[in-house]
């Protein structure tokens, strides 16, 4: 990810009114989302799709970066924390 990109949601995150709390439920609802949007386009919900699964999977991105950035987390650490978990990630495989 660019810092261009961290530094975009971090001035959202700054602008946003909501709580930890707030955004941490939204994020859940996000996820929520990517569920129904994979279970409606296999044939195992109904079809009332507003996006398609990927593009719900970015706003889970999204919503997990603002969570981050509000807990105060920043660009460098991010990087650091990325990388031990991708490689992590990457082991069990």
């Amino acid at each position: 990810m660019k810092k261009r990109d961290f530094d975009f949601i971090k001035s959202i995150i700054k602008r946003d009114k909501a709580t930890v709390d707030e955004i941490y439920l939204y994020l859940g609802e996000e996820v929520g989302e990517v569920a129904h949007a994979i279970a409606a386009e296999r044939g195992l919900k109904r079809n009332d799709l507003k996006e398609p699964p990927k593009s719900e999977c970015v706003d889970v991105i999204i919503s997990s970066l603002g969570l981050f950035a509000k807990l105060g987390g920043t660009y460098k650490e991010f990087g650091k924390i990325f990388d031990k978990k991708s490689r992590k990630w990457d082991s069990r495989v």
